[in-house]
């Protein structure tokens, strides 16, 4: 395989970590069949470098990275895992592989887990897996680039972590065959015993200054989506949900539960408003829960994983629409019961259409605060939830919408406070810091 092709570029790249630079001018190529090692300590910046290469972290501004190959086709195994634990061991397997492109059946995945000793566990979800399995699990899902037989770009961070001997043998002769298959290799590590691999070994412990470059030319490929038939989809989800069962737990069970307190409240007063605040409060819990979909993607930072490889839009649209799902689901049935019991007129069906307008609205706004919320540092994002309270205007002028059908009153906000609950969604994506981020 011919050498020497510049698969990834990078100049004038800085990287800081609260104020503090750890990275200054960093110039590093990354050229087909060599191997480089940023050797260093804890804290000395090899996952930054991995990170901010991938567009999880930020450069400064005046840096720029190209690559000759598509995003999604980069081999990744970051410091943690980013598996989800519902998820098979095949499963995960067959995800990546349809990232890549690549046609994945059943006797190549025989073969890839056999390799790395996970043949015997492959029906079995990750999150049963011991830590050093899981961790032979991410290597070889990082490694599976080398079998599509395209040079291509292979990041790995401290991937010798956890690891037993055997693993280790199986790490380093795997890397070996990507050198000689012409993918381009960056292995992070503090281990010396894994320079052997290297052809360049940069020591971040000496100085924060990287200058690794070369004279060629690179044919830079922009980013753009592939045709996934991958990735966090609803199928995918869906799927998980069977298992797991969290929205039945999370909206289902709330809903049911406040929809029976809810009763009891219109038993003891049977004004409009009351009637109304009655049948909407169990659909704004469901459509104010946390979709499941954000909290497998938090998961042993799998979210992290798909946006490296994806972007940040293509995660949190399928967030967004699995979120909206789960509340029509379980809305459907709640308002329809609460329309009967409750507010007993002839205008079930009028009701119910504003109800799912508003709850549709709501559960957007859920779903896009809590993709804002995953973005910020701990201290940010609990102070950032008092912007939860933007939604009790619509809230209450959706109680003003269902009191005005009931009493078969014209009604003149008919659809406004779903609007302002969808604003204050798009609000909240707009704010997400990483929105923009490809």
């Amino acid at each position: 395989m011919e050498s020497g092709i510049v698969q990834m570029r990078l100049r004038g790249a800085s990287i800081s970590r609260n104020g503090q630079t750890i990275i200054e001018k960093m110039n590093l190529d990354l050229v087909q069949g060599e191997c480089i090692v940023l050797l260093g300590g804890n804290g000395s910046g090899k996952s930054s470098i991995i990170e901010a290469i991938v567009g999880l972290i930020g450069f400064n501004s005046e840096a720029t990275c190209n690559f000759a190959v598509k995003r999604h086709r980069i081999g990744l195994c970051l410091q943690a895992d980013g598996h989800v634990g519902d998820l098979t061991v095949g499963e995960r397997i067959d995800e990546a592989a349809s990232l890549l492109e690549y046609t994945l059946d059943s006797s190549k995945r025989e073969k890839i887990l056999q390799r790395w000793g996970l043949a015997h566990r492959q029906h079995d979800r990750i999150g049963k897996l011991s830590g050093g399995l899981k961790r032979r699990l991410a290597v070889a899902v990082s490694l599976l680039i080398i079998e599509t037989n395209s040079p291509s770009i292979i990041l790995l961070d401290e991937p010798e972590r956890g690891l037993d001997a055997k693993g280790i043998v199986i790490l380093e002769e795997t890397l070996g065959e990507a050198k000689k298959m012409g993918h381009a290799i960056l292995l992070a590590t503090h281990e010396k015993s894994l320079t052997h691999l290297a052809d360049q070994v940069l020591n971040l412990d000496d100085t924060p200054n990287i200058n690794c470059k070369s004279d060629d030319g690179i044919e830079v490929v922009k980013f753009s989506r592939p045709k996934f038939r991958t990735g966090p989809r609803l199928s995918w989800m869906l799927r998980l949900e069977g298992r797991t069962g969290r929205s039945t737990m999370n909206r289902g069970i709330l809903g049911l539960l406040a929809l029976a307190l809810a009763s009891g409240l219109v038993d003891m007063q049977n004004d409009e408003r009351i009637r109304a605040a009655a049948i909407m409060l169990p659909c704004v819990l469901i459509a104010l829960s946390r979709t499941s979909a954000l909290g497998w993607l938090s998961e042993d930072r799998a979210g992290d994983w798909w946006r490296a490889l994806t972007s940040t839009s293509f995660i949190a649209h399928r967030v967004c629409l699995l979120s909206v799902a789960e509340a029509i689901f379980w809305t459907i049935p709640v308002a329809l019961i609460a329309c009967v019991t409750i507010a007993n007129v002839p205008s079930t069906p009028l009701i119910l259409i504003t109800v799912l307008w508003n709850v549709i609205c709501l559960s957007f706004f859920s779903a896009s605060l809590g993709l804002l919320l995953n973005q910020l540092s701990r201290s940010i994002a609990a102070a950032s939830m008092l912007l939860a309270i933007v939604i009790a205007l619509p809230v209450l002028l959706m109680i003003d919408e269902i009191a005005g059908i009931i009493s078969s009153e014209a009604v003149v906000l008919l659809g406004v406070a779903g609007l302002m609950a969808f604003a204050a969604a798009l609000a909240a994506r707009l704010l997400d810091p990483l929105s923009s981020t490809t």
